[in-house]
């Protein structure tokens, strides 16, 4: 059975890299541990990794571990992601468990993104 620690980090970690054709800088926050540096690892980008959204930089891709999609929240990543072509991969509430929040999720990223 495979680890569910390798399962998330992989899937928050390749499906952005690979959908972004050039992906150069990439900012993570709050997945900072050893599979997801490992994963980064294969790719040729500059990662930085923190654990709040207080960056003055632009990335081509953000991977947020997170599922505080607040308004304060998606301004900062709005402000710190590449305008046109770049990806954000981020948690939310599984449908099953909170369709509510997922809903008012999906709203709040399509009004921004």
């Amino acid at each position: 059975m495979l680890d569910k620690n390798i399962i998330h980090s992989e899937m928050m970690i390749h499906i952005p890299m690979n959908t972004h054709h050039n992906p150069q800088t990439v900012l993570v926050v709050g997945l900072d541990n050893e599979i997801a540096k490992k994963e980064l690892a294969k790719y040729d980008a500059k990662v930085t990794y923190t654990n709040a959204l207080n960056v003055d930089e632009k990335f081509d891709v953000i991977i947020y571990n997170n599922d505080n999609l607040d308004e304060l929240t998606l301004a900062s990543i709005q402000r710190s992601l590449e305008p046109k072509e770049g990806i954000l991969a981020t948690l939310s509430e599984r449908f099953k468990v909170n369709s509510d929040k997922l809903v008012a999720d999906l709203k709040n990223v399509g009004n921004d993104f």
